[in-house]
């Protein structure tokens, strides 16, 4: 079930958003659309669920221009460092 919720959690944080999410089979398949984004705010409730809430932000800054999301939450395995991931979009001239 651990499985199933970190992809639950992604649904949840496409939703907010504003995505069009949904989940079947008890969760275990989403289907996603994305052509109503509305938002480049990432939700820190969900977010800080997250080992890998830095993969909002790239598709975030291609969409919006902008992203905000907290740094990346879960469980407490060791640090999670984001100066790789700024680095690669600076890289990429999207910082």
């Amino acid at each position: 079930m651990l499985r199933f919720k970190r992809y639950q959690n992604s649904g949840c944080i496409t939703s907010s958003l504003g995505a069009e999410v949904t989940f079947l089979n008890g969760g275990k398949v989403i289907v996603m659309s994305s052509h109503n984004l509305n938002s480049s705010h990432a939700d820190y409730d969900i977010v800080r669920k997250m080992r890998a809430s830095n993969l909002v932000l790239g598709p975030l800054l291609a969409r919006t221009g902008e992203a905000v999301v907290s740094l990346p939450g879960g469980c407490a395995i060791g640090a999670r460092p984001m100066d790789l991931h700024i680095g690669a979009l600076e890289a990429l001239g999207l910082l």
